[in-house]
């Protein structure tokens, strides 16, 4: 009897343990891919106001949207 209560014990302070890291992780990813579609627009258009236009000016936007588009598929 004091094994399974043992075995509750440690199986409720593992679900806490995950929970106090799942949760704010959650929350990231859930906020996250409006802010960095929200930066990519704004690389986008710092980019094309500088001159002369390069390409390398863009990285930055397209990495933005990118990781915005992956993590949205992923979550």
């Amino acid at each position: 009897m004091i094994i399974f209560a043992l075995f509750i014990v440690i199986g409720v302070l593992a679900l806490v343990g995950l929970v106090l890291i799942g949760l704010p992780l959650l929350i990231l990813m859930a906020i996250l891919p409006p802010f960095l579609t929200l930066a990519g627009i704004i690389l986008t258009v710092k980019a094309l106001m500088d001159k002369p236009i390069l390409g390398e000016n863009f990285y930055p936007a397209a990495a933005c949207l990118v990781m915005s588009a992956l993590i949205r598929w992923i979550f």
